[in-house]
């Protein structure tokens, strides 16, 4: 069974854990249709043969019980439990130590959104939403959500995966990630308003094409570091995904509106007043996006940045400003 590629219960298996996995779940799922199948067979028949004209009236022997049937019928479930049982701490124990060599990527959740961070030297860059390891290696994942958070889940279904992550301490997994393509990940853990949007990709590359996409995104973190201004406005607007909804080209509606010639202009509001585009209105829109919503646009946001630095807040008002 752990041979099967494709199924209508679980998606193409892409990890080192489809041979864990998979296996017990068919075992499952067939002792149970097995059993399901006895059970209903029995009910059918006996429906069947007691409702027969011929027996209707018939005194049929009176059983208090049967010792033999009683002995099976208790045997066989509990053989099963308990293949079940160790079958599934086998398989867990493996899923729960990890090799000494795999790579650590921490994982932090915040505002609906998974962000991957990625150590070097003695530094580290982070990724939002999209989480990019290379083939044939072991990738242990270290866990955590900022304390003002909820409870989330991380689930990668083709690698056979899924911890919880929790604020205020630290969840690990791992896996070895044997096909290259691209894979959805999931919050498995209702979390608020935005919990539907908090999924993502999982990108697995060749170790070439990996190394060459680690040495870039080292440049870029570098780069930024010398980004004042409207230039790490630009910067963060691309990084924290802002372009996927607002554009900065004029009359370009994505989901949200455009950030072209959006300074000094007066927005209406569905739920509010008027206002004036200025410093203090963009500052409480990315804080508090639901506060003040425009009209002929709906509340699709799913993240607010509350926390996000002063510094990060003016950068990203100087860039709205050039695209007057």
């Amino acid at each position: 069974m752990s041979d099967i590629k494709n199924s209508v219960w679980l998606p193409s298996p892409a990890s080192n854990f489809h041979a864990e996995v998979d296996p017990l779940f068919y075992f499952i799922l067939w002792a149970s249709t097995v059993i399901f199948a006895i059970v209903v067979f029995a009910i059918i028949l006996f429906c069947v043969k007691y409702r027969n004209e011929s027996v209707r009236d018939k005194l049929e022997p009176q059983v208090s019980h049967d010792s033999k049937l009683e002995f099976f019928w208790t045997l066989i479930p509990t053989i099963l439990i308990v293949i079940v049982f160790f079958w599934g701490a086998r398989s867990f124990l493996k899923m729960r130590i990890w090799p000494v060599d795999a790579t650590e990527i921490n994982v932090k959740a915040k505002n609906y959104q998974f962000s991957f961070n990625y150590r070097f030297e003695n530094k580290m860059f982070g990724v939002k939403d999209t989480l990019v390891v290379p083939i044939g290696e072991p990738i242990k994942l270290v866990m955590s959500a900022e304390k003002t958070s909820f409870l989330h889940g991380l689930f990668i279904p083709d690698f056979r995966v899924k911890s919880d992550v929790s604020p205020h301490r630290y969840s690990q997994m791992w896996f070895v990630a044997n096909n290259q393509g691209v894979y959805d990940y999931y919050c498995t853990e209702y979390c608020g308003a935005g919990h539907s949007g908090m999924n993502g990709k999982v990108i697995v590359m060749s170790k070439n094409d990996y190394d060459d996409w680690f040495k870039g995104r080292i440049e870029l973190y570098n780069q930024s570091l010398t980004y004042t201004g409207a230039q790490l406005g630009e910067y963060l607007y691309k990084e924290l995904a802002c372009n996927t909804c607002h554009s900065s080209i004029e009359n370009e509606v994505i989901q949200g509106p455009s950030f072209a010639k959006l300074w000094g202009t007066r927005v209406e509001h569905v739920n509010a007043g008027p206002e004036i585009v200025d410093e203090n209105y963009i500052e409480e829109s990315i804080r508090y996006p639901a506060l003040k919503i425009v009209k002929g646009y709906n509340n699709l946001m799913p993240k607010d940045y509350v926390d996000l630095s002063k510094t990060d807040i003016d950068a990203l008002i100087e860039f709205i400003k050039t695209l007057k």
